[in-house]
């Protein structure tokens, strides 16, 4: 099967290795490069729900007390705005209804 092995052969065969190995590496190193942007993108992502949560759902919590009181009070208005949002957004109070449509 081998007639003789030279040193030059050898040679090839770590060039050839040194090669794929450098082309692995780099393919790793984007690999990575690109799971680390995910990463970033996920911890983006959750600062932006943990500030949205804290800034709009905690405030939901006390137009939801602020108008509980105001309903033990006297009875108010279901539609009324929750006076703790700011004039110029939604209301966070927001209410479920349901509708049902007569059979046919």
């Amino acid at each position: 099967m081998w007639k003789k092995i030279r040193a030059a052969d050898v040679d090839a065969a770590k060039g050839q290795l040194s090669r794929k190995r450098t082309e692995t590496l780099r393919t790793q190193a984007e690999e990575l490069e690109s799971l680390d942007a995910q990463l970033r993108d996920i911890d983006t992502f959750e600062r932006v729900v943990a500030a949205f949560f804290e800034e709009y759902m905690n405030e939901a919590r006390l137009c939801a007390s602020v108008s509980e009181q105001s309903t033990a009070a006297s009875l108010s208005d279901p539609d009324e705005p929750c006076t703790q949002a700011p004039q110029n957004e939604p209301s966070l109070a927001l209410q479920i209804r349901q509708s049902i449509l007569p059979s046919f």
